[in-house]
């Protein structure tokens, strides 16, 4: 696991942040470059269809960003502070895996509790966010339709876990979640980004927790939110 964030120097986390957001916007705009471009050759209608959809949902995904950048901004300002509840994880969990699996068609996410009742005292929004952003960006990852959740809790720190199968073209990182789009056979993109890793990162920060990234054999990608 080689990739972390935590709450406890607000500052990194604010440096760290807008470092790497200029890349993280960076990526989706030159994919709307790229596919304006690829429109601009296209004859076949579907074609046309097609990178009309991929660029509205580039267009979405950035635009999301721009909002969670801006609930981030309002905490770091003091403007909005967390509101921690007691929540059932598994049951939290299990709502936005349902939604996601909506959202996705042909997608397959499992959830399970490694324990009989994994309760942790956080903010529903932060967690939302956060977990949504990691199951739509492994859903577009995953090379067999099934993304793998494990919540835990009982005695430890409570700690949530998805699992899932790289395609090639991303299984080259530690960090293969956050692949920003991947070029298809037809030359539309896909794959673009629901939420940038530093977003997820200062998202789980906020949360007084971490983010663990790392790679399981057989190009299995791993990531933990483990929270205070």
């Amino acid at each position: 696991m080689g990739v972390t964030a935590n709450a406890e120097d607000p500052a990194a986390i604010d440096g760290g942040l807008w470092s790497q957001l200029s890349h993280d916007f960076r990526q989706p705009l030159q994919s709307l470059l790229l596919l304006s471009h690829l429109v601009a050759e296209m004859s076949d209608p579907a074609d046309r269809r097609k990178a009309a959809r991929s660029m509205e949902e580039t267009l979405l995904a950035v635009q999301g960003m721009i909002e969670t950048v801006a609930l981030i901004s309002r905490f770091d300002a003091g403007a909005v502070a967390p509101a921690p509840g007691l929540c059932n994880l598994s049951e939290v969990i299990g709502r936005i895996a349902h939604e996601v699996e909506a959202e996705v068609p042909g997608l397959s996410v499992s959830v399970s509790s490694a324990a009989p009742a994994a309760m942790a005292t956080v903010d529903l929004r932060l967690l939302d966010l956060a977990v949504r952003g990691l199951l739509l960006n492994a859903a577009r990852l995953e090379s067999q339709g099934r993304v793998e959740v494990v919540v835990s809790g009982g005695d430890g720190a409570p700690s949530i876990d998805v699992a899932c199968s790289a395609r090639p073209q991303a299984a080259q990182s530690d960090r293969a979640l956050f692949v920003e789009f991947v070029r298809t056979r037809d030359g539309v993109t896909s794959g673009l980004p629901i939420a940038a890793p530093a977003l997820i990162e200062c998202l789980v920060g906020h949360l007084g927790g971490r983010l663990e990234i790392g790679a399981e054999p057989g190009d299995r990608q791993h990531y933990r939110i483990l929270l205070a």
